[in-house]
Parts: structure tokens; C-alpha cells; sequence
């Protein structure tokens, strides 16, 4: 496996893991249940700090990419842009997840920052998926909107 091979297998883990986290925090929420909702943030903070080997996985993707026909730097470089972006945001997702695990050992988790991090994590889960439409038309040209 090459880079770029690494990169698109990693990436899909926190693209998906996001939403499935959320799902068992929303869960928790619901219904009253402070574990499930102490996994969902688990899980966030794990998830946080797998997006950290896809980023750097990414530039030796594009290198790889590079001296393959079809390369399109305008595309690569948004994707960059917003991959950047999105780590950010993913980054403190997991950091909110943590101080919340933290902070909240033996007490109960307030409801409130529960739905923090819930609304958080949708907004993080719809960058994470525009992150990966864009690095997918760097290589999959059918997902570009000028496709026929």
C-alpha cells in the first residue's frame, strides 16, 4: 500500500465514526443515560485523534498523486484548505469530549454541554463530509460538478 492508499483507508474513519459517535450521544441523552453518553465521548476523543495520522498521511498522498496523470493542484489545494479546517474543528471536538470526561469523573454530565458537543459534532460531521467530497474529486473525476 502506498500513501495515498493509507490516507483514503484512514479517512473514512472519522467521516463515519463522527456520526455513529453522535448517534450513541444523542442516545445518552434521550435516554437519561450517562454511560452511553460517557462512550459517545470516548469515541469522540479517539476519533480526534485518529484524524491526526490522515492529515499527515496527506501530504505523501500528494505527492504520490502528483505523478499520476490527471493531477489538479486547484483541487488538491482546497482539500488541503479544508482538511486543515476541518482537523481544527474535529480537534476540539474531541478536546471538548475530553474536558467533559474529564471535568465530570464521578458527577453527572450536564445536559447542556452534552447538547453542546451533539450540535458541535453535527457541524463537524457535515465539514468532515464536504472535506471528503473534495478529496475525492482530486482523484475521482466523476465527482466533479463538471462531470458528463
Amino acid at each position: 500500500m502506498n500513501s495515498a492508499h493509507w490516507h483514503l483507508l484512514l479517512s473514512h474513519l472519522p467521516v463515519v465514526g463522527t456520526p455513529l459517535a453522535l448517534c450513541f450521544l444523542l442516545a445518552g441523552l434521550l435516554l437519561r443515560e450517562a454511560r452511553l453518553a460517557r462512550v459517545a465521548l470516548v469515541f469522540l476523543v479517539l476519533l480526534a485523534l485518529g484524524t491526526l495520522p490522515i492529515y499527515f498521511t496527506g501530504r505523501p498522498a500528494v505527492d504520490w498523486i502528483h505523478a499520476q496523470n490527471g493531477f489538479n493542484r486547484m483541487l488538491v489545494e482546497r482539500h488541503e484548505e479544508t482538511a486543515q479546517f476541518a482537523l481544527g474543528v474535529q480537534l476540539l471536538l474531541g478536546l471538548g469530549a475530553a474536558l467533559m470526561l474529564g471535568c465530570c469523573r464521578g458527577a453527572t454530565l450536564p445536559r447542556w454541554a452534552l447538547a453542546a458537543l451533539l450540535a458541535g459534532g453535527l457541524l463537524t460531521s457535515g465539514l468532515l463530509g464536504w472535506t471528503a467530497s473534495l478529496g475525492g474529486q482530486v482523484r475521482h473525476t466523476e465527482t466533479r460538478p463538471a462531470a458528463t
